[in-house]
């Protein structure tokens, strides 16, 4: 059989997805743009959608390797740095930083409503200071959502009930205490 478009290898059993897709996939990552924005923006050029179920999966596919990737990119970079200290004479596992954390919820959004940060998810962000580059060296999320909220009202520990939990933190721990996550 021959196909129109080039297939992606897959580890696992069962149909190839096209390269097409993952290449779509990659490209959403990088804009402000959701599966839903796409399927708008092909049908609005009247140009068949795909289903939201299956960019999802490509989504998911996708997301899993460009997290490999940038994990690997940044342990990459913060070798760099520590060969950069050795030749200056420098201790190699002192890297200065700066950092800063991205709330997901506006900091004035729990104004009289709570004494504690609002924001239930959080991006922090490390950049280095030893060249002229400031690199991104870090990233850390830390989130106290999870979609089993009845199972953390008796169990506080992270991750304690069944199946998946997104939660990093525990329910009691602050999330802007930005010296613990960096």
């Amino acid at each position: 059989m021959f196909n129109l478009y080039n297939e992606v290898v897959a580890k696992k059993r069962g149909r190839r997805t096209a390269a097409i897709n993952l290449s779509i996939q990659v490209a959403l990552k990088h804009i402000a743009i959701s599966t839903t924005g796409l399927q708008n923006v092909f049908l609005g050029s009247n140009i068949p959608a795909p289903s939201t179920s299956s960019l999802q999966h490509s989504a998911n596919v996708v997301s899993g390797i460009i997290e490999e990737y940038n994990k690997k990119d940044l342990d990459q970079k913060r070798k760099l740095l520590k060969e950069i200290n050795i030749r200056r004479g420098d201790n190699p596992n002192i890297i200065n930083i700066q950092a800063d954390g991205m709330y997901y919820n506006p900091i004035y959004s729990g104004m009289g409503k709570t004494p504690f940060q609002s924001a239930t998810q959080c991006t922090y962000n490390m950049l280095e200071n030893n060249t002229y580059k400031h690199s991104n060296v870090s990233t850390r999320q830390v989130s106290n959502l999870c979609s089993n909220k009845s199972e953390h009202k008796t169990k506080t520990k992270v991750k304690s009930h069944m199946g998946h939990c997104s939660e990093n933190i525990e329910m009691h721990d602050s999330i802007c205490s930005e010296e613990r996550w960096a």
